[in-house]
């Protein structure tokens, strides 16, 4: 039985190129000719290399699949003997390493390719009905993870570089049945299902800790699965079950177990299939009833939200032609996601590509001192997108009581102005005035929002789109320190995304 069988319950048989900037894209992972489409299981880390499976003789049996940005879509074939049939799970974060099951002369059987060996057999536990399979792989595939069999029954193993087996262990009261489902990027941390005496519980395993259940701290919550772990090895996300529900979760290893909860018309049923290093963003699927399911995306501050609303809302991409199924991979730092969905009404793999994060803002220019002694330094607080509209500008070190007035420019300067410096310039922009003037706190400080629905970011030559860079300074009085009576601060160069 396919490891993925639990999955297949839940969706059946999913489909996203590479962008500019401030431009999410989507493309498709292709197909095998006569096939009938392909799924994406899993990703490398810089979103360049995919691995899964594709339909061959309209999916009565599938391939193992590779795509690549620069290559295309790949048919990894099969291992010789058997039916003709394979599937790849996992990709090391390298992206050269894949892994999967094959029919093969013994049976189904893990294996691990490479293009240089092609598809190499890894194997099973003596013993038992020959079954094995390979579901994931480290940064550079040195460590191999899935299942295999032996008298037992199905065993959480793990494979090493030189092709040796070693079963994971068992929790306390089961049988030693499982699989192992997710590896993070050192080999350290290793995530999946065990038999835990009356049900399958969620695990994960260090060479210190050995085989430790997931704690089922939800809500009527008996059993369910880590399908993987993050990077750095503190965050585990899967799925828990009830008598009622299904629950999408993300576990901080040390800590407790988070419901991340459903989008408003689906089913209280979802799935957790990976998140970035950090666990900050997990992708997964939510059974949607008659529509199938549809992908989804949780992040702290969204929530859980269909990826569909998030690429089409967040970031304007046209996904008229697109129904997505399921997320099941995302890249360390959330910029590529793999999944499948349909197409045109047509199987595909996908790999989505979100533009790069907003870029910090930087301090230039000179400051200088002014009668209380101080400089007043710009800052900000917020975010530089867009999309999310809650940049704040600041500064500190001014007169405490005086008036100031931020302003900001297309370009560079530095010339003498007042008691202070002048640091922006038009640009061919022009130079744009937030006003209205607004008094130093007790303590020196200031802060203002900068709505981009308001004029003058909302419109002409001051409108702040994704991609634009404008630079921004304080003016303020000081009648105290002589001179011209007013002073200004340095200067901050900020970029917006989306």
């Amino acid at each position: 039985m396919s490891l993925r069988s639990t999955l297949a319950r839940l969706v059946g048989p999913l489909a996203l190129a590479l962008p500019a900037l401030g431009q999410a894209t989507i493309v498709d992972t292709g197909f095998i000719s006569g096939g009938g489409g392909s799924r994406a299981w899993g990703i490398s880390d810089d979103g360049q290399v995919v691995a899964g499976d594709a339909g061959v003789n309209f999916w009565t049996s599938a391939h193992a699949m590779r795509w690549s940005s620069s290559g295309g879509f790949q048919d990894l074939g099969d291992l010789p003997g058997g039916a003709d049939a394979s599937e790849a799970n996992g990709i090391s974060s390298d992206g050269l390493t894949i892994v999967g099951h094959s029919e093969s002369l013994n049976g189904t059987e893990a294996f691990r390719w490479d293009s240089v060996l092609g598809l190499t057999p890894l194997g099973d536990l003596p013993g038992g009905a020959f079954e094995s399979y390979g579901i994931a792989a480290n940064l550079d595939g040195s460590w191999i993870v899935g299942a295999a069999s032996d008298a037992t029954g199905q065993r959480p193993v793990r494979w090493n570089a030189a092709g040796a087996i070693e079963i994971l262990g068992a929790l306390p009261g089961g049988s030693g049945t499982g699989q192992s489902l997710g590896i993070n990027s050192d080999g350290t941390v290793i995530v999946g299902i065990a038999d835990g005496g009356t049900d399958g519980r969620p695990f994960y395993w260090t060479a210190v800790t050995g085989m430790v259940a997931v704690p089922n701290n939800l809500p009527g919550m008996v059993g369910g699965r880590a399908e993987g772990v993050s990077d750095d090895g503190t965050t585990v996300v899967g799925w828990g079950v009830s008598p009622t529900f299904q629950y999408p979760f993300r576990y901080t290893i040390g800590g407790s177990m988070q419901n991340l909860g459903y989008v408003d018309g689906g089913y209280f049923s979802g799935v957790s299939f990976d998140c970035t290093s950090d666990g900050s963003v997990v992708v997964g699927s939510q059974f949607w009833g008659s529509a199938g399911v549809k992908a989804t995306y949780w992040t702290a501050a969204g929530g859980q939200r269909l990826l569909a609303d998030v690429l089409t809302n967040d970031y304007g991409l046209d996904l008229s032609a697109w129904e997505l199924w399921v997320a099941s991979a995302i890249t360390p730092d959330g910029r590529s996601i793999a999944g499948y969905g349909y197409w045109l009404g047509k199987l595909r793999g996908f790999v989505v590509t979100l533009p790069p994060a907003c870029p910090p803002p930087s301090n230039y220019c000179t400051s200088s001192t002014n009668s209380a002694g101080t400089m007043a330094i710009m800052g900000s607080t917020g975010s530089t997108s867009v999309v999310a509209n809650d940049f704040h500008l600041t500064s500190s070190g001014g007169v405490p009581g005086k008036y100031s007035l931020f302003y900001y420019g297309g370009g560079v300067a530095s010339a003498p102005f007042g008691n202070g410096t002048r640091c922006v310039a038009s640009g061919g922009a022009g130079i744009f005035r937030l006003g209205p003037p607004r008094q130093f706190d007790a303590s020196g400080d200031i802060s203002r929002f900068v709505d981009n629905t308001a004029a003058p970011a909302n419109a002409g030559p001051g409108a702040f789109s994704a991609g634009s860079t404008f630079n921004f300074q304080l003016w303020y009085r000081d009648p105290a320190a002589g001179g011209s009576g007013f002073n200004l601060s340095d200067g901050l160069s900020v970029t917006f995304c989306l």
